[in-house]
């Protein structure tokens, strides 16, 4: 049987987790929301890195 490396669980962030009672409407939202945060997480800490020390 073979076997694969296991994959980080940063690099899984990016699935959702789909019930079969979920809409198409309802994964797309989520898919969405999912981006936005994403992309405002990586804005905030740009912005964290890019402001001076303070002092």
């Amino acid at each position: 049987m073979a076997q694969r490396a296991v994959t980080p669980v940063a690099d899984t962030d990016s699935y959702l987790g789909v019930l079969p009672t979920a809409s198409p409407v309802a994964v797309e939202a989520a898919g969405v929301w999912a981006a936005e945060q994403a992309e405002a997480e990586r804005e905030a800490e740009a912005d964290a890195e890019a402001a001076p020390a303070p002092g």
